[in-house]
């Protein structure tokens, strides 16, 4: 500068953060699991999955999710997961969560207990 001073500029680089998609239930493979039954494996279809996603089975995170894709995850159910209706959601690391998915349970003793809606999505 003239008067002897020294001007600098400051930048700043913004990259702007791409939202991460809100997930979505939209079906589950087998459409129905067994009452009571231990171990069984349940494949999510939908879509927004990510890394990091967590799937709460009955309001409580299940502890073996497997992103097979982001359409397509697996989770390994525990007996006590189908003694009661079957709720499923799927939080994204970041935010976003899925409406609450309600799993058809079959039971062979009351074959009224029968059950596959979406409650909220």
């Amino acid at each position: 500068m003239p008067d002897g001073r020294t001007a600098f500029s400051i930048f700043q680089i913004v990259q702007p953060v791409s939202p991460q998609p809100t997930p979505s239930i939209t079906r589950t493979v087998p459409t129905a699991v067994v009452f009571g039954g231990i171990g069984s494996k349940l494949e999510i279809i939908g879509q927004g999955f990510v890394p990091g996603s967590i799937v709460l089975t009955n309001g409580t995170p299940n502890q073996t999710v497997v992103i097979m894709s982001n359409s397509h995850l697996q989770i390994q159910l525990s007996g006590h997961d189908v003694l009661t209706p079957l709720s499923l959601q799927v939080v994204n690391p970041t935010g976003g969560t899925s409406g609450v998915w309600n799993a058809a349970i079959d039971d062979p003793a009351n074959p009224k207990r029968r059950g596959g809606q979406l409650l909220s999505n």
